[in-house]
């Protein structure tokens, strides 16, 4: 009985997570596609579809994000529209959102988590202008500014949005996930009928 009870509990969990990532890349994808049609401001929009997926994490749920932004990427890829508009979302603020507040809730120390995210926003910035032909912000600056200078300028705003995004996040995660269960959560074992009555008989003998 007792294992019959865990397995249903395990599948109404699983439920609960794929209905959870679906709700996520919904989100996600509405941000992204906005960013596509617009195509300025697209960081404001890949910081909230990133955001978004990510505050399931605050109740320990890592499925959900990362099949939110695995879906959402490719369902964007899929649209008629210029795909790498983005591609800000698909190889920087999704994977280092991710991973930056699983690590900031396994309480990962800074100046470890930080030195690693500085080689990867470098690395990013060079994706987007070498491969991508963008940086999320304007085509103009491509030809206005230099590598080196774009990479001096962008590691510094990109350190920022970081920084910007674990405080958003400490500060909305509680609040939102307030409507999310417990991942762990147990459901309340509920009395049988012969402890109900063992509990309420009132002529039960001394």
């Amino acid at each position: 009985m007792k294992r019959r009870t865990d397995n249903n509990r395990k599948r109404s969990q699983r439920v609960y997570e794929v209905a959870l990532a679906g709700i996520m890349t919904a989100l996600a994808f509405l941000f992204l596609a906005i960013s596509m049609l617009v195509k300025y401001g697209s960081i404001g929009f890949f910081f909230a579809a990133a955001l978004a997926i990510c505050l399931p994490i605050k109740k320990k749920y890592y499925f959900a994000p990362i099949a939110a932004y695995i879906v959402s990427s490719l369902l964007c890829l899929a649209m008629p529209y210029d795909i790498m508009s983005v591609m800000g979302f698909i190889f920087y603020f999704g994977p280092i959102t991710i991973v930056g507040i699983i690590l900031y809730e396994k309480k990962i120390k800074w100046y470890v988590v930080y030195p690693i995210k500085v080689i990867y926003m470098a690395g990013s910035i060079a994706f987007m202008y070498y491969v991508a032909g963008t940086l999320m912000i304007s085509p103009d600056i491509m030809g206005a500014i230099p590598f080196w200078a774009i990479e001096l300028i962008g590691v510094p705003i990109l350190l920022a949005l970081d920084v910007a995004m674990i405080f958003i996040y400490r500060y909305l995660a509680p609040k939102v996930c307030k409507v999310i269960r417990n991942k762990d959560s147990k459901p309340q074992e509920q009395p049988t009928e012969e402890n109900k009555d063992e509990e309420t008989n009132p002529f039960e003998e001394e």
